[in-house]
């Protein structure tokens, strides 16, 4: 358990590219707490906090499952939006600009 606490989050989460989803208390008063994890989801590029009722780390899925996968769901779904806009947007861009090449050609 003390090699948890070597952990540098600070430093992995400024790495983290793909959208990350931290699921927080709903009902927390830690203020501590709250601006930790706010620090750490604007580390990510695309970090995101989802406050869910009955949270209460690391049991959440025995005291809520309903609540934590609604928001998980809603969260891939919402990922899901965006990866799609975004491939809309390069093709799009490669239509207006055909020399380009596509992501993951061998051209380019």
């Amino acid at each position: 358990m003390s090699s948890y606490y070597r952990y540098r989050f600070e430093d992995y989460y400024q790495k983290v590219k793909c959208p990350l989803m931290m699921l927080a208390e709903k009902e927390s008063g830690d203020e501590r707490e709250k601006a930790a994890m706010k620090g750490l989801g604007e580390l990510a590029e695309q970090g995101e906090i989802v406050e869910v009722g009955g949270w209460a780390h690391p049991y959440c899925w025995f005291l809520n499952p309903e609540d934590a996968c609604k928001a998980i769901l809603k969260f891939l779904g919402n990922t899901a939006h965006q990866k799609r806009r975004g491939q809309e947007w390069v093709e799009g861009l490669l239509q207006a600009n055909p020399n380009r090449s596509r992501p993951g050609s061998a051209r380019g």
